[in-house]
Formats: structure tokens, sequence, C-alpha cells
């Protein structure tokens, strides 16, 4: 199949088509030259007929040998029939209208399914498809929920947090002294990484070692520590200048998987101790194949098959499993821990810096006047601490003439490629410019701009969200203290020593309780500054698969045992 053809049959899909070269250049990302030697090449392959516009104003014209539906519907067919993911995902990418694909419903759900046979030799693989390209597998550098769920397929911590509670992983042990300096973990015998490499001390040294130096000596979760010891191959010790209540609690996250630093070619292409392992990856495929020496329990699917492609349809019309699936795939809606926001960029020497300015913003995004809503009303990061926020564009318009605005532009980006958040985007900006508040609207992607200097330099705002894996203490203090996260990057140096003046307090104090107003008094700070404005915890509409439907975290294949 040659998708550059299918391509142009997608842009002119009857059967003649008058045209302009410059439409062809923006599908195919060719000069006007490079559009008609492919065309020609076509020509000469019999596919089409081309003949070309003469003068200016003059339309070019396509005549094509067959009837691209009938075309399309063969090549999806042959794509399914030889299980070429590839082909069938670009197929299903194509602009086309969605009743071509009717006939073929059920065959796709099929192909992206549990596939299970009675037979020993036959492997259980989920095929999965993302909408995004994965941006990083760093486990320091990941931002994105779903990377962090890969990410924990692949590597173990030595503790682990669920249920609120911690439990052991790749230390069957640990203890603390009474003054919280001095913490003892105990390793497990035999674990080995997916090179065959045995893991220690060592190992586990040479990972918070590497961590340290990716992060930084003065991050918050290591600014205390000034030791680590190895005693034996199975015992590791940690001490610190002043009492971490929670350290073992910054242990359990993603980024301190452990790793053979050793044999590491690159911070992308580590080497963990997880279930699975990556036997394939591209920009389109990501493949995790079971790691049959994992210390724990074998998983029970053999294989994973995440497929990246921008298919709105594949979660609306065309694939609700419920209309044509056998099997009982169950229907949930589900409160999403953290919240949505806005965050305003303080290193832009822009009206942004205008405290007025940001109020006004803070007054014209009302949630509960945006009818396409998906959440609740957010005015604390947590969902138990929030009140619906009273708010008005009349007042609005008052700070706006307090400020002595004078129509200056406010760049506000929100994610591309996400129908939710371009629709937010857009409501904001005409709700804004309503009161004669300037606002642009432009997109990111995270792929392509969230880990450059995009945002830092050029965006005055950005609407985002923050979901935790665990609705603990320690999301708060990862969402104020990540440098990945946006707030350690929209913040001004001043704001940023303030900040962590806070999050040191915060981790002083003796207690739950303690913390939890800590919290408060720093969400407080951050919100009535008008630096970050919430806009609502998300809910969201789930169909789920029968075998992950008892698995809390969406992409722990570890965890799913039965059909």
């Amino acid at each position: 199949m040659n998708q550059d053809y299918f391509r142009l049959r997608a842009t002119f899909p009857r059967q003649k088509a008058d045209f302009r070269l410059k439409e062809l250049e923006s599908i195919w990302y060719l000069s006007s030259k490079q559009v008609k030697r492919r065309l020609l090449k076509f020509q000469e392959k019999g596919w089409l007929t081309y003949e070309p516009g003469h003068g200016r104003g003059h339309l070019s014209k396509l005549s094509f040998k067959t009837n691209f539906k009938k075309q399309f519907k063969m090549e999806l067919a042959h794509a399914l029939q030889t299980k070429n993911a590839e082909n069938l995902l670009f197929l299903l990418e194509l602009p086309l209208p969605l009743d071509w694909l009717r006939d073929f419903q059920a065959e796709i759900q099929d192909f992206f399914d549990f596939k299970h046979t009675n037979t020993q030799n036959e492997p259980i693989v989920l095929r999965k498809v993302l909408s995004r390209p994965i941006t990083t597998l760093n486990p320091t550098q990941t931002a994105i929920l779903h990377e962090h769920y890969l990410i924990k397929q692949l590597g173990d911590t030595l503790v682990e947090y669920k249920n609120d509670t911690l439990t052991p992983l790749l230390a069957h042990h640990f203890t603390a002294d009474n003054a919280y300096q001095k913490w003892t973990f105990f390793l497990r015998k035999g674990v080995k990484f997916h090179n065959g490499k045995v893991m220690t001390s060592l190992e586990v040294k040479q990972t918070i070692e590497q961590i340290r130096h990716e992060l930084g000596h003065d991050y918050y979760q290591f600014e205390n520590l000034i030791a680590i010891e190895c005693p034996s191959n199975h015992t590791i010790i940690f001490k610190l200048n002043q009492p971490e209540r929670l350290f073992a609690r910054y242990l359990a996250d993603i980024k301190y998987v452990i790793r053979d630093i050793e044999n590491e070619t690159t911070p992308e292409n580590w080497i963990g101790t997880g279930a699975f392992k990556i036997t394939e990856k591209s920009d389109k495929k990501l493949k995790l194949t079971v790691n049959e020496h994992y210390f724990g329990y074998r998983p029970f699917i053999d294989e994973v098959d995440c497929f990246v492609a921008d298919l709105p349809k594949f979660s609306t019309t065309l694939f609700d499993p419920n209309q044509y699936s056998d099997i009982a795939y169950s229907k949930k809606i589900q409160q999403i821990g953290g919240a949505e926001f806005l965050i305003c960029n303080m290193n832009r020497k822009t009206i942004i810096q205008n405290q007025l300015i940001r109020q006004a913003i803070y007054e014209v995004l009302d949630m509960s006047q945006f009818k396409q809503r998906k959440g609740i009303p957010a005015s604390h990061y947590f969902s138990k601490d929030s009140q619906p926020p009273q708010k008005s564009l009349t007042k609005a318009k008052h700070l706006l003439k307090k400020a002595h605005y004078q129509g200056e532009k406010i760049k506000l980006a929100t994610l591309a490629h996400f129908k939710d958040t371009i629709t937010l985007g857009k409501w904001v900006t005409q709700r804004a410019n309503a009161i004669g508040l300037r606002i642009e609207l432009t997109y990111f992607t995270f792929e392509n701009d969230y880990y450059s200097d995009y945002l830092v330099n050029d965006i005055d705002c950005v609407l985002l969200g923050d979901i935790p894996t665990e609705n603990d203490e320690l999301a708060y203090l990862e969402f104020v203290s990540n440098h990945n996260l946006l707030i350690q990057r929209m913040l001004s140096t001043i704001q940023l020593t303030q900040l962590q003046k806070m999050i040191r307090h915060f981790k002083s104090q003796p207690s739950q309780l303690a913390r939890h107003q800590t919290y408060l008094e720093i969400d407080k700070w951050l919100t009535s500054n008008y630096y970050l404005i919430y806009t609502v915890h998300p809910v969201r509409e789930v169909f789920t698969h029968p075998m992950l439907q008892d698995v809390k975290e969406d992409y722990d294949y570890k965890t799913a045992w039965s059909i």
C-alpha cells in the first residue's frame, strides 16, 4: 500500500478532482516541483491521469482509475487479514466518512483486544491504541500519567505506595531511627535486571546517585541526604542531616525505579527489573514482552502492543464496544485525582505581571458557566478541600478598569488534538474578549513543545491538568516541586525561593494533619496571588475490559489475571 497515494485519495475521494498544487504541498510536505514529480510517477503506474493547469488561475486536474471507497475497504480488509497494525492504523486515521468503517467494526475491535486461546503455545496479547506519541520513558523526566504507568511496568522501586500504605517491593523490609535521619533498606535476593544481571545494593546506590545528578543535589527530596552506605550486597543505608519523615515515601515514586546504571546507554534506554521489557520501540509502536525472570508473580498477559494513532473515532461512535462486542465491557464515570488549572507565566515581562489582570482572568474562568464542563469546579488541588468559587464578569470588567488595561495581548496555550481542551480554550477566549480582555489562543503538544522552552519563553498562560498516581500529600508536593511540571517552570526566581521555604516547612511537620494545613497555606499563596487558577476536578467516562475492571491503575498489566 502506497500511503502517499492514499493520502491523496482521502483528500480527493471522488473519481475526478480540480485542484491547486498548494493543496498537495500541505498534505505531502513537498515543494510544488516535488508534487508534480510524484503525480507523474503515479500516472506512470497507471493509478491516475494528471493534467497540469497552465497559466495563473487555471486549476490542475486529476482523474483516478479506481473507486476509492472500494479500494479503501479492500486495503482495510487486507490489513486485518494480515494483522498489519501499522497499515490498519494509517487507514483508520484518514479523514474519511465513518460509514466506510461500519462493516469492519467487530473485526477492528477484535484486533485491538485481548487475544486468548486454549492452546499452550499461543501468547496472550493486549493491543492498545495511544492517542499521542510517547514523549519520554526517562523516569526522572516524565510528566505524563500514561508514561508513568508504562515505566512502572518496566522497573520497580524499593517500596511501593498502595492504598495509603507503604509496602515492600525490591526491599523486603526497611527501618528508620527515632530521629528519621537514618533509613535502612534490606533488599530481596536474586532479583535480576532485564539483561540477567543480579541486583545488589551497589546498583541501588548508583541509581540514586544518578538521579541526584539529573535532578540536582538541592532537589527537595535530596537536600538533606549526606551519605549512602552499602554494608552488604543486600543492605543499603541512607543518612540525612535533618529529619525526613517522608523519605521512604519519596522512594516509592516512579522516578526511583532501580536501574542497571553501568550498562545503561542513555537515561531513555534504561535497564530495569520490571515485569515487562521493551522488545520493540518506534514512533508508532511500543511492544512490551513479559519478563520470564520477574521476581514477583508472573503476569497473565504475555505481550502488550501499544500503537500510536490520532483516532478521535476510536473512543466515540465507532468504538463504543457495547454496541457490537460480546465482551461485557463496563462503563464507568470516574473522578480523577488532582485538578485542572490555568497557570500564569511569571517569567514573562508582559501584562500578566499585573495581579489585577490575573485576578480578572480568574473571574472570567467561571466554570459553573461552562456548559461543556467535565468535572466539579475547583478551588484547591484536592477535591475534598474545594468550595464552589463565586465569580463574576462584572467584577472582571471592574478589575480591568482598575488596572488601566489598554488591550494588551495575552497569549493562552492549551493542548492541541484534544477536543475538550480546545473547546475550553475557545470558551475562555470568547468570554474574555466579550469584556475587552484580549486573549489570543494557541496550541501546544507534549511531544514537540512541553519539554522545550516554548511555553516559558512565548506563552503568558497555560491551561493544563495534574493527575497524580496517588491522591496523598506527596502528590501535591510533587505538583509544586517537580522541575518538569509547570509551577517550577512558570514562577520567578524570587517566587520559587519563597515556595521552597514553604516546602521545607511542609516537610518538617510531624503529622499528616499538620502537613495538610501547610499544603492549604501553600495553595492559598499560589491562588490568592493568582499565579495558579484551578478550574475543575475532572471526571471521565471509560469503557473497561473485564480483564482490567478490578485493576486500579489503567495500565498496570502486571495485575490483570483473568479474562
